[in-house]
């Protein structure tokens, strides 16, 4: 399970148009985005701030693909999606649609909390490691939402996951890591990608509202391509809106986010500073603060 936040909810500006969903914020990372407001090139402000929130962890090292017996800090540095699910070698059918559709998330902690959904319900609870053998909370916490065809297999899948046996192999070169998940003749192969937090160290938050529009630009090889036009916006302590910056062309990138012509939105996200020595930070998708459907 993530670490746990405090959250509070945001009274923010509604737009005019006719649909607007309103998520909570994290009052803490209101102050970040304020410092954002008047920079229309923030590559090396953010990269700066970046470096001043606190230096990347320090990693487990270990000799890249060979196989080992995983510690729950070794699990933690990664974000874990289910690849490949056989029973003596053989397909099992009923995981197909889901590795197909990316919808299997686990994630565990440094303190010993696991997370996982299939795509339908969430369940959290504790576990422990003992020589590579997990044990989970046998008093897992749930969502109750009613999935046609998911609900045995989040039964079966947890009787799986508990007592199985797991094995990691990490790709030093590439962050990945493939975790080896055995119970009895079931095997589930899951795809690690390390944590950006891991990797380039505490982000720094920003708010961003994205036009549903985007704008002719040219990238680095003089490309022509289309560009997201964004601007910052700010929100006072108690999570009240209170300014905007002007409107700027984003050539960057932001993993996870996906544009919609057809939304007008304000995303929250976070950005790490580029341990390569690029100008512009690792911009990576958190959560969609508002949305507004465009006629």
């Amino acid at each position: 399970m993530l670490k746990t936040r405090k959250v509070m909810f945001m009274k923010l500006s509604v737009f005019k148009q006719s649909f607007v969903s309103i998520l909570p914020v994290l009052a803490s990372s209101l102050v970040a985005a304020t410092l954002f407001s008047a920079c229309y090139q923030v590559g090396d402000v953010v990269n700066s701030a970046a470096k001043d929130i606190g230096k990347k962890p320090t990693t487990v090292q270990m000799q890249s693909n060979s196989t080992i017996t995983p510690t729950a800090d070794l699990l933690a540095q990664y974000n874990w999606t289910l690849v490949d699910a056989t029973v003596q070698g053989a397909v099992r059918q009923p995981y197909q649609d889901i590795i197909k559709s990316n919808q299997s998330k686990l994630n565990f902690t440094a303190d010993q909390s696991i997370s996982y959904t299939l795509g339908c319900n969430f369940h959290s609870g504790a576990f422990s490691l003992t020589n590579g053998v997990l044990s989970l909370d046998e008093n897992m916490m749930s969502t109750r939402k009613a999935c046609a065809g998911l609900d045995e297999l989040e039964t079966k899948f947890f009787k799986e996951l508990n007592h199985s046996t797991l094995a990691l192999q990490k790709d030093n070169a590439s962050h990945t890591a493939t975790l080896i998940q055995t119970h009895g003749a079931q095997v589930m192969r899951w795809q690690g990608m390390m944590k950006p937090e891991v990797r380039f160290g505490e982000p720094v938050t920003l708010f961003w509202e994205v036009d549903p529009t985007k704008t002719d630009c040219v990238d680095k090889s003089g490309k022509d391509q289309l560009c997201l036009r964004v601007r910052n916006i700010n929100y006072d302590d108690r999570g009240i809106k209170v300014g905007s910056g002007a409107w700027r062309t984003f050539y960057g990138n932001i993993e996870g986010f996906e544009h919609n012509p057809e939304l007008r939105q304000i995303i929250r996200l976070h950005a790490y500073n580029n341990p390569n020595g690029e100008p512009n930070p690792y911009y990576v998708y958190d959560m969609t603060v508002m949305s507004e459907i465009v006629k």
